[in-house]
C-alpha cells in the first residue's frame, strides 16, 4: 500500500515538474534531457502495454503535428526537426502516459465502428480544417457526439482532465513563446485546444487504450 501511494504521488507531482522545466530550462536539448531524467524517475518501470501506448501515440502525433504546422495552425518557436523542437516528440506520450497512470486503465471494450469512424474525421480535421472557428466547431461536435454516444465516468474524467492538463500546458508554452498561434487569439491560445485536449482524453480512453491493451495480450500469449 505504502508502495502504490509512493507512485500516485511520483505521478501527482510530474505536471508541476514538467510545466517548470518549460519555463525555467533553456535551450531544447536541455529541455529534453530534464524531462526525460524526471519522468524516468516518476514514471519508473513502464509496462509492455505502456512502452506500446507511448510508441502508438507518439507516431500519431508526430503526423498529426507535421501536418497541423504546414497548414499553419501553429508554429514552434525553435524547431530541430521537421518544424518541431525534439522534446516535442516524447511530450504527447508523456501526456498520455500520465494520465493512464493517474486515473487508472480503461474501463471500454474494443472500440466499436462509431468510435473508430469519429476517431478518423477528428484526425482528420486538424489536417484539413486551417481556420480556427471552424476547427473549434468541427472537433467539438465531434467531441460531443462522441459523449453522446458512450458518457461513462471514465470517459468524462479523462475528457476533462485532458482538457485541465491541456490549459496549464498550452498557457505555459504560449507564455514561455515555445510556440505561438496565429491571429493572436485571446491569451494567446485558441479555444480549439479544449476539443483537441479533451478529444486525446475521450479517445484515449475509449480507443487507444483497449486496442493497445488488446494487442499487448497477444504479443504475450504468442
Amino acid at each position: 500500500m505504502q508502495d502504490s501511494l509512493n507512485n500516485r504521488l511520483l505521478t501527482l507531482i510530474q505536471v508541476p515538474l514538467t510545466l517548470v522545466i518549460l519555463c525555467f530550462v533553456n535551450g531544447t536539448e536541455a529541455i529534453l534531457i530534464s524531462l526525460l531524467a524526471v519522468w524516468a524517475l516518476t514514471f519508473r518501470k513502464l509496462s509492455l502495454e505502456e512502452v506500446g501506448l507511448c510508441l502508438f501515440v507518439g507516431l500519431i502525433f508526430i503526423i498529426i503535428n507535421y501536418l497541423a504546422l504546414t497548414q499553419n495552425l501553429f508554429a514552434f518557436s525553435n524547431p530541430d526537426l521537421i518544424k518541431m523542437p525534439i522534446y516535442e516528440f516524447f511530450l504527447w506520450p508523456f501526456y498520455v502516459l500520465h494520465t493512464k497512470r493517474l486515473l487508472g486503465g480503461s474501463q471500454a471494450g474494443l472500440p466499436d465502428w462509431k468510435v473508430m469512424s469519429l476517431l478518423a474525421l477528428y484526425g482528420l480535421t486538424f489536417i484539413f480544417v486551417p481556420e480556427p472557428l471552424h476547427l473549434l466547431g468541427a472537433t467539438g461536435v465531434l467531441l460531443l457526439i462522441g459523449l453522446g454516444f458512450y458518457h461513462t465516468h471514465k470517459d468524462i474524467a479523462f475528457t476533462l482532465y485532458l482538457i485541465i492538463l491541456g490549459a496549464m500546458v498550452e498557457y505555459t508554452g504560449v507564455y514561455q513563446e515555445h510556440w505561438t498561434y496565429p491571429g493572436n487569439p485571446p491569451g494567446g491560445v485558441p479555444l480549439w485546444f479544449f476539443a483537441l485536449w479533451g478529444g486525446t482524453g475521450y479517445f484515449l480512453h475509449r480507443a487507444a487504450l483497449p486496442l493497445i491493451d488488446r494487442v499487448t495480450q497477444y504479443a504475450k500469449a504468442h
